[in-house]
């Protein structure tokens, strides 16, 4: 039979455990930070390509039925919301209510389409996070009736 001497004995000892615990710590100390930045970002990415899915589909919309559509974004007190109507008789097309306060529109919030797909005059929404210039995005409206999505804030 086998005795249970020093070399038997398996598992961590106390100095062990706090040497990990403590690398442990200043690995993480170092992520969070890093971790939040990430989620910030991908909040105003994630909330710029909404804008920019509803605008298309507001310019697909009023080539479609061959009259004015409005895109009109609103900031709430719990987030902010985006209405898609037909100009002619406010006739609600669709609707995105997002809710998080931490979320700011900026610059020109409502655009209108004409017959053709084109805005009636170029617009460039901001989306910002936590009041940060370092976390937004901007929705540009170009006179053609592209629209894209870029880093930085409407000028």
């Amino acid at each position: 039979m086998k005795s249970q001497g020093a070399k038997g004995h398996q598992g961590f000892n106390l100095i062990e455990l706090l040497v990990t615990l403590a690398v442990f710590a200043v690995i993480l100390g170092i992520a969070i930070p890093s971790f939040m930045d990430l989620i910030r970002d991908s909040k105003a990415r994630s909330q710029s390509n909404q804008i920019l899915s509803y605008l298309h589909y507001a310019r697909s919309e009023a080539v479609k039925r061959q009259l004015n559509v409005e895109a009109r974004m609103t900031q709430v007190s719990n987030g902010w919301n985006l209405q898609v109507l037909r100009t002619d008789n406010n006739e609600l097309l669709r609707r995105l209510d997002v809710s998080d306060a931490n979320v700011a529109l900026g610059g020109d919030p409502n655009v209108i389409f004409d017959s053709r797909g084109r805005p009636l005059q170029q617009r460039c929404i901001g989306v910002i996070v936590d009041e940060s210039t370092k976390y937004s995005r901007q929705v540009t409206v170009l006179p053609g009736g592209k629209i894209a999505v870029e880093a930085g804030q409407c000028q």
